[in-house]
């Protein structure tokens, strides 16, 4: 949906589009519509309805993330975000959303955690359900070792010593990592 450049009626004393601004000093515009998914910028426009302008100083905030989560508030402006299921359907993550959900959480794994962390933070749950799962969807059915390389860290870091001894020790800790078992056909 367009939105005109110029607000109407009595609107015209309310800018369409909010400024976010950062604490690098940079600073982004989210549409008004769009920033009501935050609990927390709806709060702040509703303190103050006639301001346009509204600052963080949280560091983790930086352009590149919240361009992200503003991305994420406009294409679902007009429409309720459908939650990721839980459990997790399938180790492929587009098989457990909608295509554009899928290519969106298509990011490093610290870039995603960032906007999870964003996202909590502006009280998008949505998001945060969103992005915890494409989180938890890159670990499942992983190895320890494979988690290793997908977090970056050393293989020869002395978190695998024993791994299969804790496993074996305590499998009902693991247990949430094998995938589904599918039950018998056959009823008793």
């Amino acid at each position: 949906m367009q939105v005109p450049d110029e607000p109407m009626g009595l609107d015209a004393l309310v800018d369409y589009f909010i400024t976010l601004k950062l604490a690098d000093g940079s600073s982004i515009k989210v549409h008004r519509r769009a920033a009501k998914a935050s609990v927390c910028l709806a709060g702040m426009m509703d303190v103050a309805p006639l301001q346009n302008e509204f600052e963080f100083k949280q560091a983790d905030l930086t352009l590149a993330i919240m361009t992200r989560v503003v991305e994420y508030l406009h294409h679902y402006q007009d429409q309720e975000p459908k939650l990721v299921e839980k459990p997790l359907k399938s180790d492929k993550f587009a098989d457990c959303t909608n295509a554009w959900n899928a290519k969106f959480v298509e990011m490093p794994i610290f870039d995603l955690l960032y906007t999870m962390t964003a996202a909590n933070f502006l009280q998008i749950d949505s998001l945060v359900n969103l992005t915890a799962a494409a989180f938890a969807c890159k670990f499942k059915c992983n190895s320890l070792s494979e988690m290793q390389k997908l977090l970056g860290l050393p293989e020869d870091d002395k978190v695998l010593d024993g791994e299969e001894e804790v496993r074996k020790k305590y499998p009902e800790y693991f247990a949430w990592l094998l995938p589904p078992v599918e039950p018998d056909s056959k009823m008793d």
